[in-house]
């Protein structure tokens, strides 16, 4: 940590944090809970202190809370770690890694501007190229940041072959139209997004039939669509080119080159195959009885093999510290239900909520609007869909609601950017494109506003089909 940090404002809210942290911990046990539980709700409250003030990183807080529940013998050391050894875990990893070494070889960025150069060169044309060039890389990684940094490239550089000048409204809008496919959207697959496969690992084991790669495609798909066609309306409405939007000089200065390139190498075109292989099988994947995880996992051994990416580049290609703390979020949820807090928080806050749950589009409103607020104090996603999540999950099961439901509920309305630092993967969509100097923030966050509010409408336009499929 940088000495610089080390001033008056750090070491008082250090002190408040280990005040908050031991001062639960003593707290005399509520009935129901013990002496274990309140370590454990004391280490869960002080992990998502240190996160939210930003004295600590994700990784390192999570590391810590475990070993403090691991020293202070909340549970015992199978159950303290064992985030790190299921299923959901490994399949983060074969995800991540398979996404790192595509885009590695360049095959992300092919597929994108392959399809690109097939629509017409309008703006209209460009927005509608760059949403379905999105939707086709959403589902290929769960790094949202990876993904809007390729997007953001390919998005600045039609920009500019179109002459829209920087910070202007329709550069700021072809931007938008490469970010919201795969920062908005990508949670309508469970391949897209690290809140998939983290809420699957979360749930009952009764439930995961509803965490294959097929089912939870099909249980947010009307939510895609409406999500969809709403923010392309949007994004060509609210961003439509003015007459002082285009530098002739700017257009003379781009280059076709940009958009085209040469014939597919040999490791791309292996690439390519390893990844349509991977997709059908997590498609099929019930009916062949073969695991998420291990499916995802067998593509990035293959991949390792046809692209030889070597150490020094699995290690800058793998977010270890986005894996680290996605197997503290798993391990903590078995802590939870290893001393019982998820029964206690059932019994206390249930008769509160249940009457809310049970008027569906009146608890989906306020869980999107209650989120929006904690988003604009916690940075942290996967912290805010996680902890949400594991609040709300024994209280929904008591009113019959399916798990999915509240897990996707509380995943789509993260992806907000009401200010720069709100969302990392739009911090790093957005600094990709000339470093921030060609979209215009300002202008951004009117999509973000519009998200906010269509997000709710694209949730209530699933209630009837979820109840038509039985999971209200």
């Amino acid at each position: 940590m940088d000495s610089a940090k080390y001033t008056t404002s750090f070491w008082i809210k250090v002190i408040i944090g280990l005040i908050l942290v031991i001062g639960i911990a003593l707290l005399r046990p509520p009935e129901g809970l013990g002496t274990a539980s309140m370590r454990c709700l004391a280490i869960l409250a002080g992990v998502i202190y240190f996160i939210s003030v930003n004295l600590l990183d994700e990784y390192v807080a999570g590391m810590c809370g475990l070993v403090l529940v691991s020293v202070l013998g909340v549970t015992d050391f199978k159950t303290t770690f064992s985030g790190f050894s299921n299923s959901t875990w490994i399949l983060l990893l074969g995800a991540f890694g398979m996404g790192g070494i595509l885009s590695s070889t360049g095959v992300l960025n092919r597929i994108g501007k392959a399809v690109i150069g097939r629509f017409p060169d309008t703006f209209r044309g460009r927005v509608t190229a760059l949403y379905l060039a999105g939707m086709i890389l959403s589902p290929t990684m769960p790094s949202g940041s990876a993904k809007g940094i390729i997007m953001s490239l390919l998005s600045t550089a039609i920009g500019k072959e179109m002459g829209y000048k920087p910070k202007s409204r329709a550069a700021t809008g072809l931007f938008i139209a490469g970010w919201v496919p795969v920062g908005v959207l990508g949670i309508i697959f469970l391949s897209g997004a690290v809140s998939g496969p983290l809420l699957a690992g979360l749930s009952p084991k009764e439930y995961l039939g509803e965490f294959t790669w097929t089912k939870w495609f099909l249980n947010s798909m009307v939510f895609g669509i409406v999500m969809l066609v709403g923010c392309y309306l949007a994004n060509l409405f609210l961003y439509k080119p003015g007459p002082d939007d285009v530098d002739e000089a700017i257009k003379e200065l781009a280059t076709r080159g940009d958009i085209i390139e040469g014939p597919m190498n040999p490791k791309q075109k292996i690439s390519i195959l390893v990844l349509i292989a991977v997709l059908l099988m997590w498609i099929f994947g019930q009916q062949l009885h073969l695991d998420n995880g291990v499916i995802a996992l067998a593509g990035f051994v293959v991949l390792l093999i046809v692209v030889n990416a070597g150490k020094k580049a699995i290690n800058t290609m793998l977010p270890w510290g986005t894996m680290i703390f996605c197997g503290f979020v798993l391990s903590m949820s078995s802590i939870i239900s290893a001393v019982n807090i998820d029964k206690w928080i059932a019994k206390v806050v249930g008769p509160y909520l249940i009457p809310i749950m049970n008027h569906t589009g009146l608890f989906l409103a306020l869980l999107c609007i209650v989120i929006y607020i904690v988003r604009m104090v916690v940075i942290s996603q996967t912290l805010t869909t996680s902890m949400f999540f594991l609040l709300l999950l024994p209280v929904a099961l008591k009113a019959g609601i399916n798990p999915w439901i509240v897990g996707f509920a509380c995943a789509v309305p993260i992806c907000t950017w009401n200010v720069l630092p709100q969302s990392i993967p739009f911090l790093c969509a957005y600094g990709a494109a000339d470093g921030g100097d060609y979209p215009s923030f300002p202008r951004a966050v009117k999509m973000s506003v519009f998200v906010m509010i269509w997000t709710i409408v694209s949730l209530w336009a699933c209630i009837p089909v979820w109840r038509l499929m039985g999971m209200l």
